[in-house]
This record gives structure tokens, C-alpha cells and sequence, in this order.
């Protein structure tokens, strides 16, 4: 049988407001852990206590011993149990197992960790599989955003939700976007904060997402052979079909009308 990776418990998100709280495995446990601390702690590694920047990740073997307490206040983290050739995988990722990282705009963590959670206690036909590819994109990724600067704490979760709930209104109707000033007084933020906190959450800026969900939109509507170059111009939001076709070529390497074609 192919030897996915598994998951025994995970919880994304997850409080611990108890003053007694802590971690404390001086032989580890049988499976690797990773967690996501929103929250600065007091950690062992390497046999030195560290204060961690909040946001820190950290990949942990099964053997090696884990020890971190929260501060007063308590922890928000997202934390997941593996069981599998994680090993492999943290290889081919450029990762380390038992060393502290901060990726850059780490919203997606805490993202793909609710996915993972939800798939894996629904327990559906090819939920197994499914978890084995998230954790895998949720490493790569993590990887990927190390080429860093200075971490960021992931937005509250109130904003994200709000700002996810804005993007699905924005997509359903292309037609007639708001302007990025717009959507910052939605979210009662300055324009510049906007940007900061999209791309935290969704890993692109506002402009080049909607450019780009206009452009996917566009391939639909001129592949169902119903719609001309000028009309698909207007149902994704373009009053100017030469600006269109300008951004569909640089996007898809191909005018709309040889897309057409």
C-alpha cells in the first residue's frame, strides 16, 4: 500500500487560557509533530530556552524532546500529529526537523490546518489521500515563504473572515469590482493596510488576484464559443476591450481571439 502521511490529531487555531498549561515530552511521542504558535512562548531547543517571535513553526522528530510554555495569557496554536515518511518530505522541502522557523504571511497555516482538520475527522471516501497532499503543500509551502524578512503575525481572525467574505462577493460578479479604496473602507482599514493583509491572507495582492480571476473567467466564457472578444471584455469588468486583451495576452501568452481560435 502507497505510504501516505497520516494524521492522528490535529486542531487548528487552538486556545489554552490555563496558567498551568505546558508542554513537557522529555522523549518526544510516537509520531512527528508540528505546530504554529500565534503566540510568543518559552521554548527548549537545543537544550537553551528561547523566547519565539510569534508565529513560530516548528517540525518536531519523534524522539527529540519538547518542552515550551505560553506566557501569561495563554497560546493560540495549530497543531497536527503525523504519522508516515514525513522525514522524506521535510528533506525535499529544504526543512529541518527540531528548528525554529518563520515563515513569511503565515495566515495560510492556520488555512490549511482547518482544512486538514475537517477533512480528517469527516472521514469521507479519499479523505486520507486528500490529507496527505494538504500536509504536503502545507510543507512546501512553508518552505517557499523562508526566502524571508521580518515575520508577521497573521491577521485576527474576525479580519480574515470578513476579508474572505468580501473576495467571494468580488468573484461572483466581476463585472463590477470595487476599487481598492472601496474595499479598504469595507474592511475600515487605510489602503495600504488593505494590501498588507490581503496578500497575508491569500498570498497575492488585491489587484493582481482580481486581474487574475477576470482573466480564468474570461478563457471560460470565450471557450463556451457564446460570447465575442467585446462581450467577454464586459461580463469580467473591462470597459476597455484593448486593456483586455493587452492583460489576457501578457497573462495567457495569447490574444483572446487566437484563444478563440
Amino acid at each position: 500500500m502507497e505510504d501516505l502521511l497520516r494524521i492522528s490529531a490535529i486542531r487548528h487555531a487552538w486556545p489554552e487560557r490555563n496558567s498551568d498549561f505546558m508542554i513537557d515530552r522529555p522523549h518526544g511521542i510516537d509520531t512527528y509533530v508540528f505546530i504554529h504558535l500565534w503566540n510568543s512562548v518559552d521554548m527548549v531547543i537545543g537544550g537553551k530556552t528561547i523566547r519565539t517571535e510569534p508565529s513560530a513553526c516548528v517540525i518536531y522528530d519523534k524522539t527529540y524532546p519538547q518542552k515550551w510554555k505560553p506566557l501569561p495569557g495563554g497560546i493560540i496554536h495549530d497543531w497536527i500529529h503525523i504519522h508516515g515518511d514525513l522525514p522524506s518530505l521535510i528533506s525535499d522541502a529544504n526543512l529541518e526537523f527540531n528548528k525554529i522557523y518563520y515563515p513569511k504571511s503565515p495566515a495560510f497555516i492556520t488555512a490549511i490546518t482547518e482544512e486538514l482538520e475537517l477533512e480528517h475527522f469527516a472521514g469521507k471516501k479519499h479523505s486520507e489521500r486528500l490529507c496527505d497532499i494538504k500536509l504536503r503543500e502545507l510543507f512546501y509551502r512553508i518552505s517557499r515563504r523562508l526566502d524571508t524578512d521580518e515575520p508577521e503575525r497573521p491577521p485576527d481572525a474576525d479580519t480574515a473572515a470578513k476579508l474572505k467574505a468580501l473576495r467571494n462577493e468580488i468573484f461572483s460578479d466581476l463585472s463590477c469590482c470595487p476599487t481598492v479604496s472601496e474595499m479598504a473602507k469595507r474592511l475600515s482599514v487605510s489602503e495600504s493596510k488593505f494590501y498588507v493583509v490581503y496578500k497575508e491572507v491569500f498570498g497575492i495582492s488585491p489587484t493582481k488576484d482580481i486581474i487574475n480571476a477576470r482573466i480564468e473567467n474570461a478563457k471560460i466564457y470565450l471557450s463556451s464559443g457564446l460570447y465575442s472578444v467585446e462581450q467577454t471584455a464586459e461580463l469580467v469588468g473591462y470597459k476597455n476591450p484593448f486593456h483586455f486583451i493587452r492583460q489576457f495576452k501578457q497573462i495567457t501568452g495569447k490574444t483572446p481571439g487566437k484563444f478563440l481560435k
